[in-house]
């Protein structure tokens, strides 16, 4: 970071839905595919990119999403959940066919947004908390101390457009707490997930806002 110079690469081809990388406790954990066309999760040492491990996956659908001691994935329908030493495969959730499109990570719960919308599952016994009907608007969810915030449409929110939203619901019921259509323009999207950071949620889109702040931002500094 002092230079912005190379300091490793390692080969790997993937999709715009499996990227980027997670990073816990200097290791790289990413999904990809080998050269021949094997789908796999490696991980590599973070000062060095020297290869640590390699699994192979059935059909992945999401980037990995890491933590102090495993690895979760969308894998063909499926929440597979990864030692982070080793790489081996600790578990398997059914999430009832739903296309995975992105996962967070918190309390022993994983948010999951799908092709139906979005919902919460329990990591120790796979049971389903809640779940909230909606269209998915982009790849991708943010998770806070009490909220999810995700890029969902959903005919349960009070507009009278069809623009794409930006919601937060709670972490532990999935109640709306708000939602934000972005502005419109011709063929108005999202860009990337939510990000959020200093009180706020940052979201990007394609119309002439381009990124926007919601939510209490701290004051700026004199």
């Amino acid at each position: 970071v002092s230079s912005g110079e190379t300091e490793w690469t390692a080969s790997l081809l993937t999709s715009g839905r499996m990227t980027p990388p997670a990073i816990v406790d200097n290791r790289v954990y990413a999904c990809g595919y080998t050269r021949e066309d094997t789908p796999i999760v490696r991980c590599l040492e973070a000062d060095s990119g020297e290869r640590v491990w390699e699994r192979e996956l059935g059909d992945p659908s999401t980037q990995p999403v890491a933590t102090r001691d495993r690895i979760v994935i969308g894998d063909g329908g499926d929440l597979v959940i990864h030692d982070v030493a080793d790489g081996e495969q600790l578990a398997t959730i059914d999430v009832t066919g739903r296309e995975i499109r992105a996962i967070g990570i918190q309390d022993e719960t994983a948010f999951v947004l799908s092709s139906d919308g979005l919902f919460a599952v329990s990591m120790a016994d796979g049971s389903e908390r809640w779940s909230v009907t909606g269209t998915p608007r982009a790849d991708g969810l943010a998770v806070g101390q009490n909220t999810v915030v995700a890029p969902i449409s959903s005919d349960t929110f009070d507009l009278d457009t069809s623009w794409p939203c930006i919601a937060a619901f709670d972490r532990n019921d999935g109640s709306v707490q708000w939602y934000y259509a972005i502005d419109d323009g011709f063929d108005p999207a999202i860009g990337a997930p939510p990000v959020i950071a200093d009180g706020a949620v940052f979201g990007m889109s394609n119309t002439r806002t381009g990124i926007t702040a919601l939510g209490d931002l701290p004051p700026e500094d004199s």
